[in-house]
């Protein structure tokens, strides 16, 4: 259901929060902006952000890190957290004053650690470098050129039509409790370069069909490097003869799941307004009968 409160079922235009999926946009948007000259990865924030409040991530955290979650940033999920109200996170600079001042939890590029902060600090670089809202950069250069009509970046507290209500079982505190609620104030009102928008699951399939044409990036900054790590300049670009023939993208969080997989020849996207790994499983059985299928 849709909405459970009014028995409205999902659909295939049903558009549901899609979680860190939302990232591979942001690296889409990076490798446009390094084929464009605009920035390359190896520079620093310092150099797009002179004015982020710690002075060693200005001068030693770099764009390639921040995309391989190899940058030393933590993530949100801490008791600031959990003390802020969702609706006050709407820009990447409500972010970054709360947690940017924070110190670097290990040397930068010395190991990897899984951080949404990282995807927004990246977020205000796509700002700086392109010279518009992050927002209105996807939805230009993103969305449009693969017809992903229905996605968008949309307001929890604003009617937008044809979006699914987030169930969840888990409360504020991440505490997995028996009564089924909404995900309202459990994630911020606007999503970012981090996660959160809102798509369905024929956009996501216009979206993998134009990365594969390479109608969202030239050839030589491919994106295939959502699969291999980050985007460098003269990047080996795939020959058509060689087809990725397995790949995965995904989300999850508290009333959302999202699936997008390429396995055996087939485009798979399941999408779930409950929380990980419901679109996961459904993937994994689906994946599992076009194997039978084929054999």
């Amino acid at each position: 259901m849709a909405s459970r409160e009014f028995s409205v079922p999902n659909t295939v235009d049903t558009r549901f929060d899609i979680g860190s999926i939302t990232k591979d946009f942001t690296r889409v948007a990076i490798a446009q902006l390094a084929a464009a000259g605009r920035l390359a990865p190896g520079d620093t924030v310092g150099e797009h952000l002179p004015d982020y409040p710690n002075a060693r991530v200005r001068d030693e955290v770099t764009i390639e890190q921040l995309f391989a979650h190899r940058s030393g940033l933590g993530d949100y999920f801490t008791e600031e957290w959990r003390a802020t109200p969702m609706d006050t996170l709407r820009q990447h600079t409500d972010y970054i004053e709360i947690w940017g001042p924070k110190e670097l939890e290990y040397e930068p590029g010395s190991r990897s650690r899984y951080s949404n902060f990282g995807f927004t600090v990246l977020g205000a670089i796509i700002d700086r470098a392109s010279g518009q809202p992050y927002f209105d950069y996807v939805a230009e250069k993103i969305f449009a050129p693969a017809g992903m009509t229905a996605s968008g970046f949309f307001p929890t507290d604003e009617i937008v039509p044809d979006v699914a209500v987030g169930y969840t079982y888990y409360d504020r505190n991440e505490e997995l409790g028996e009564t089924l609620r909404k995900n309202t104030f459990l994630e911020p009102v606007v999503g970012g370069p981090w996660g959160k928008t809102y798509s369905t699951v024929r956009d996501l399939w216009r979206f993998w069909r134009a990365l594969a044409a390479h109608r969202l990036t030239p050839a030589a900054y491919t994106p295939w490097v959502l699969l291999s790590g980050p985007v460098r300049a003269g990047a080996r670009e795939p020959a058509k003869s060689e087809p990725i023939a397995e790949m995965a993208l995904g989300g999850g969080g508290p009333g959302l799941s999202s699936d997008l997989r390429l396995s055996g020849g087939c485009c798979m996207v399941s999408l779930a307004n409950l929380g990980f790994p419901i679109a996961q499983e459904v993937a994994e059985r689906l994946a599992e009968a076009l194997d039978g299928a084929v054999e």
